[in-house]
């Protein structure tokens, strides 16, 4: 990768992924005691227990997000190998959700031209970003070089942070 191409490199701090996976820890274990209730809080805590391994595995892997002239790119590290999901700004569709649990969010990028309903979820899986573990000074300048991009219009212009 051209190094002069690259606008923003993000990494999680580490005491922050520290947190937010004793955080999810602590979701495991409540998801496991929800297991044995009923048939409904059963099948939420297996579906609860599932994600949160995912997003474990997810923030274990994870090594970095780049912001290029012409992608996004997040890179994972799994077993000394690196595996990376691109996406070029003029298919980029960005959600944001600010503050859902204990003070983090999630920027969720995705793709605008996938088909199919499903292989939009699946893809937006694999591409999301925990917003506690990164610097407050990062996320602004996510901000400016998505609407420098013109990717963010109308309200989402005034992010809260």
């Amino acid at each position: 990768m051209n190094d002069q191409n690259i606008l923003l490199e993000l990494k999680y701090n580490f005491f922050g992924r520290i947190f937010r996976m004793l955080f999810y820890m602590f979701g495991i274990i409540i998801s496991i005691l929800l297991f044995n209730i009923n048939l409904f809080s059963s099948l939420v805590a297996a579906f609860v227990f599932t994600l949160i391994v995912y997003i474990i595995c997810d923030m274990c892997f994870f090594e970095r997000v780049i912001f290029t002239n012409y992608h996004v790119i997040k890179e994972w590290r799994i077993f000394g190998k690196s595996i990376f999901n691109k996406i070029k700004y003029k298919d980029l569709i960005i959600e944001h959700s600010q503050k859902i649990h204990f003070g983090s969010g999630l920027l969720i990028f995705y793709k605008s031209n996938y088909k199919g309903y499903l292989k939009k979820i699946f893809k937006r899986l694999f591409f999301f970003i925990e917003l506690a573990p990164i610097n407050k000074n990062d996320i602004k300048k996510i901000r400016e070089i998505l609407i420098e991009k013109k990717i963010l219009k109308g309200d989402e212009y005034d992010w809260k942070y």
